[in-house]
């Protein structure tokens, strides 16, 4: 049942004054914004449940949420320094004589929102700065980063390595179901690590003949790998018709694990044909969303995660962010990007400004048609002296200054609001994840220039 707040006042509140339990200025500001009822709007259309034991109020859980991005606590750190404290207790809402949410089951409900409540919940949020007249959509700037997925640097031998570790654990919960396994199952998994550790002392001397013991470990690898899958499907067939439900969770599990372990050994045999450029290459068994990323950067050439766009108005307010698929160009993002401002907006900006990654004459003379007065977008390469005077004017040099603005946005999400990397592993966890990370920037941006 959907429980939208706590409506029995505490017994300790009505005894003692507000002012007993003091909040800063940030959270005094923030609670104030999100004691407005239109915020439970995207949860009554939704989930409007009369049957069944009460949640969580959702008071209560957007103000945990704001809490545990603001202040880049896990979920459990988040259940023990909100019982801890005081202030934050009045803040969220928790009564004196009970205990804080779960952190388990503030993880669930995360789950279970998804990621169409908070964007729901963010455009709420950007209604209350156009009323305020904060922001104007007149201005607009873009910029895209790249999420990090939670997970080791993907090597071939690593990830054969993890599949085969993967299904040696199913299979272990198996026995541990009461299963009885008549053949004795071997996973090949010491022998795998035994191998692994070989390719990594191999890879450190920096001569022809390491690369040779790193393809000769791969070959055994990939070997190692096929057995241990060929052995579990065996294990799985003879219990086909079981009705267990632990049992049949663990079925589909290992076909899950088996899948994307056919394209790891798919993937690992074409390197060793001597095929690099894998499209759609996997990166990881447990965040099959993961892609690498390459954006140039000579400290981190490649990321592994996801590609995300945003876009911002006047203060650094983000009003738009789109989680991609793969690695596309950036220039091909301007016009979603515009799209989006004028669904926010009603209208498209007068000022646009992005760096030389959105660039294209055609894109720029596009721009100016549809009646953006001023375009702000380096040209790449070497420049003629008529775009070299073109951008060294006034207004494209302040637009210039707007648009590195855009940098601090990034840096203050990554070290502030636990932006840098989604520990959810799908790809619907991690626009959930992006989606609460940029709900706490914006309020946070709205305590600092509104109140």
């Amino acid at each position: 049942m959907l429980k939208l707040k706590n409506d029995q006042m505490d017994l300790w509140e009505s005894i003692f004054p507000k002012e007993s339990f003091p909040l800063n200025e940030e959270l005094e500001a923030i609670e104030q914004i999100l004691s407005d009822e239109q915020f439970f709007e995207p949860y009554i259309k939704k989930y409007n449940e009369v049957m069944g034991r009460p949640t969580i109020p959702v008071d209560t859980y957007h103000r945990m949420m704001y809490i545990k991005y603001r202040y880049q606590l896990s979920y459990e750190q988040l259940e023990h320094e909100v019982n801890d404290s005081i202030a934050w207790r009045r803040f969220c809402r928790v009564q004196f004589h009970e205990l804080a949410p779960d952190g388990t089951t503030l993880c669930k409900l995360t789950k279970k929102y998804g990621e169409d409540v908070i964007q729901r919940i963010n455009e709420l949020i950007l209604e209350k700065y156009k009323k305020k007249k904060v922001i104007r959509g007149k201005k607009l700037r873009t910029d895209t980063t790249v999420v990090h997925a939670n997970i080791h640097y993907p090597t071939d031998a690593g990830l054969l390595t993890d599949c085969i570790r993967t299904i040696t654990r199913t299979v272990t919960k198996l026995k541990e179901q009461g299963v009885k396994i008549k053949e004795r199952f071997n996973s090949h998994l010491r022998n795998a690590k035994r191998t692994l550790l070989g390719m990594s002392k191999s890879s450190r001397t920096r001569t022809g003949e390491s690369k040779k013991a790193v393809s000769r470990g791969n070959v055994k690898l990939v070997e190692l790998t096929k057995k241990a899958v060929s052995k579990a499907q065996k294990i799985f067939r003879r219990i086909k018709k079981s009705r267990n439900p632990g049992i049949r969770k663990l079925r589909e599990e290992f076909k899950r694990t088996r899948a994307i372990t056919e394209e790891i050994i798919s993937q690992t045999e074409e390197v060793l044909n001597g095929n690099t450029h894998i499209p759609n290459r996997k990166v990881s068994i447990f965040d099959t969303g993961a892609v690498p990323i390459k954006r140039g950067k000579s400290h981190t050439p490649t990321e592994f995660g996801r590609k995300v766009v945003l876009q911002e108005a006047e203060h650094g307010v983000i009003t738009g962010y789109d989680v991609l698929k793969g690695n596309p160009r950036d220039v091909g993002l301007v016009d979603q990007v515009l799209n989006t401002h004028k669904r926010v907006f009603g209208r498209l900006p007068s000022e646009f400004a992005a760096d030389r990654g959105f660039y294209s004459e055609e894109k720029e003379e596009e721009l100016k048609s549809l009646g953006v007065d001023k375009v702000c977008i380096p040209a790449l390469g070497k420049t003629s002296k008529q775009r070299k005077k073109y951008q060294r004017q006034f207004w494209f040099k302040r637009l210039m200054r707007f648009r590195a603005g855009s940098e601090s946005t990034i840096s203050n999400l990554c070290r502030m609001f636990l932006f840098r990397r989604s520990l959810s592993r799908s790809d619907e966890g991690a626009k959930s994840w992006i989606g609460w990370s940029i709900f706490s920037y914006n309020l946070w941006r709205y305590a600092v220039w509104v109140t």
